[in-house]
């Protein structure tokens, strides 16, 4: 029988790393009210935006693991993949004379890979389930 719960495993940690987006988002938030008055209140904007966007690569992930598929390659798909669409699409749009933030097209894609996730079905690896 294999320990899932052993250190070093490969796993995403799952407390530590939902804890860290979970400040992330708070610190975000706080600061954003706090200095809603001042321009430094957009990069706190942006902190907690990562947060949203780093809790739903965190579910990507946790998904990816019950269904039996390697949770840090969901991980880098529902946040890695976005916060860099989310970068390109800003890039693209200051290219083209524009002003915008990529905010919105990093959680639409976060959470098409989310819902893309929950339509995966279960990895077989040869075992019966055990439903």
């Amino acid at each position: 029988m294999i320990n899932n719960n052993k250190p070093g495993n490969g796993d995403i940690k799952d407390s530590r790393l939902l804890l860290l987006f979970t400040g992330l988002l708070i610190f975000g938030l706080a600061g954003y009210f706090a200095l809603h008055d001042f321009w430094v209140r957009y990069v706190f904007v942006h902190i907690g935006g990562l947060a949203i966007i780093g809790i739903l690569g965190y579910w990507a992930g946790r998904i990816a693991k019950k269904k039996g598929y390697r949770c840090w390659m969901a991980f880098f798909f529902g946040f890695g993949f976005p916060v860099i669409l989310g970068v390109f699409s800003v890039f693209l749009v200051h290219i083209l004379g524009g002003r915008a933030c990529g905010g919105s097209v990093s959680v639409i894609a976060a959470l098409v890979v989310v819902i893309c996730y929950l339509f995966v079905k279960r990895k077989n690896d040869g075992k019966p389930n055990k439903e």
